[in-house]
């Protein structure tokens, strides 16, 4: 199901499985891709009910929700 939100997507979700403290600009730095690139495969997995932010911006995590 996940695969429809997009490639960029699916490998933003993989780093945050792999480090749910990671931050967009270390996600952009290990999958090669713009900051602006990384927030936006955020926004829309959070839109389509894949991602949650808990916690504030500085010290929060991600939840990877299914």
């Amino acid at each position: 199901m996940r695969k429809k939100c997009g490639i960029n997507a699916e490998k933003v979700l993989n780093a945050i499985e792999a480090d749910s403290f990671i931050k967009t600009y270390e996600i952009a730095d290990q999958i090669q891709l713009s900051q602006r690139t990384v927030e936006n495969a955020i926004a829309k997995l959070k839109e389509e009910g894949f991602l949650k932010r808990i916690g504030s911006r500085k010290s929060g995590h991600w939840d990877v929700l299914e």
